[in-house]
């Protein structure tokens, strides 16, 4: 289970990736380094999720399907957000 929970997150960051990169912010020049920020991201996002929903469920007695509603809708803006600011962000400094 650990496995195929492991190469299923890395599949759905690749393709969210590759799903963010063409039609999302119409990046083709996006590389290697935006896709390290991405997983970078996605990893940083997992952790966040599981965080704000144990702190949800344990300290707020939310139940567990509106606490994770209402992480996944955070957890969402604050994506596209990392993604528009700093991963396909094509301004040069």
């Amino acid at each position: 289970p650990v496995l195929a929970s492991s190469i299923g997150f890395i599949s759905g960051a690749i393709t969210g990736f590759n799903l963010n990169k063409h039609f999302v912010f119409c990046d083709i020049t996006a590389g290697k380094k935006a896709l390290v920020k991405y997983l970078l991201m996605a990893t940083s996002g997992s952790l966040v999720n599981m965080t704000l929903l144990w702190f949800l469920t344990n300290n707020v007695h939310l139940h567990y399907l509106l606490a994770q509603i209402l992480v996944t809708i955070s957890i969402v803006f604050g994506n596209f957000i990392c993604c528009k600011l700093w991963i396909f962000n094509r301004k040069k400094s």
